[in-house]
């Protein structure tokens, strides 16, 4: 009889296992939600790493292609004695339709295009090209967004007799602005403007324009997740979040700005 009794005890009772379950039950829900916050929090800091990486690889670009634009004076004049001379295509900032003929596409409305001539040393990858496989050492290059995907497509071709008809790559994703302001060196007072400029076009003493002092460009970017909660206002010709959603609800929307200085000599 001791023994059996001896044996009973060392045994769990009902009670005992409920309490036993319920505490696993608690624990194992706590580590799910910490799982799952430890989850979104890495998952943002991943979307915010692209996004910069976006941001750092566009002005990175840019301030290289504008350091290095051909003499955009010499080019003007080129085109101006011989508009089929394939030297240079000359600096061209747009904010209106004339980006939608230089492209071939269509841009979005509200966001900049931008095309210029640098001296990029590469090889021509574009089959049918006059340049294919060939090195060159200097390159077209264009920027413009497209409206339905919120794509910012880049061009880079080094046979300067074609233009950007149809092509390009996606450069950066979920880009909601993107805005080019000209140092306008030729107004007073000297400033940044939003402006259509053409290098190759005369200011009104008969100067050919060439290429502004700087320029300043804006960039906004977000992540695949919340690009979703924006639309194109066509009035205000802006993205602008969708109704009933407030910045709040996008935490990872990010506004990019630098000055880049060009090497025109004056």
């Amino acid at each position: 009889m001791g023994r059996k009794r001896d044996k009973r005890s060392r045994g769990f009772t009902l009670l005992e296992l409920l309490a036993a379950i319920t505490l696993l039950v608690i624990l194992g829900t706590m580590l799910f939600e910490i799982f799952g916050q430890a989850s979104h929090v890495m998952r943002l800091g991943n979307a915010r790493q692209e996004i910069y990486q976006f941001a750092r690889a566009l002005f990175d670009a840019l301030e290289r292609e504008l350091a290095g634009a051909i003499g955009q004076r010499d080019a003007a004049d080129a085109v101006a004695n011989d508009p089929s001379n394939p030297r240079s295509r000359p600096f061209r900032v747009y904010t209106t339709d004339g980006a939608l003929q230089k492209f071939g596409l269509t841009v979005r409305d509200g966001t900049d295009a931008m095309s210029l001539t640098s001296a990029l040393v590469g090889r021509d990858t574009i089959e049918g090209s006059a340049t294919y496989g060939q090195t060159a050492n200097a390159a077209h290059v264009a920027y413009w967004v497209t409206p339905n995907d919120w794509v910012l497509n880049r061009y880079e071709s080094y046979d300067l007799t074609t233009s950007a008809q149809g092509r390009g790559w996606e450069f950066a994703l979920n880009v909601l602005e993107f805005q080019v302001r000209c140092l306008d060196q030729w107004q007073t007072p000297v400033e940044f403007r939003r402006m259509d400029w053409d290098s190759t076009a005369t200011v009104q003493s008969g100067v050919r324009r060439g290429l502004p002092y700087a320029v300043m460009v804006t960039v906004k970017l977000t992540d695949k997740g919340h690009i979703g909660l924006w639309q194109f206002d066509s009035n205000e010709e802006k993205s602008k979040l969708q109704d009933g959603y407030t910045p709040d609800d996008d935490p990872m929307a990010r506004e990019f700005q630098q000055v880049i200085r060009t090497m025109e000599k004056q």
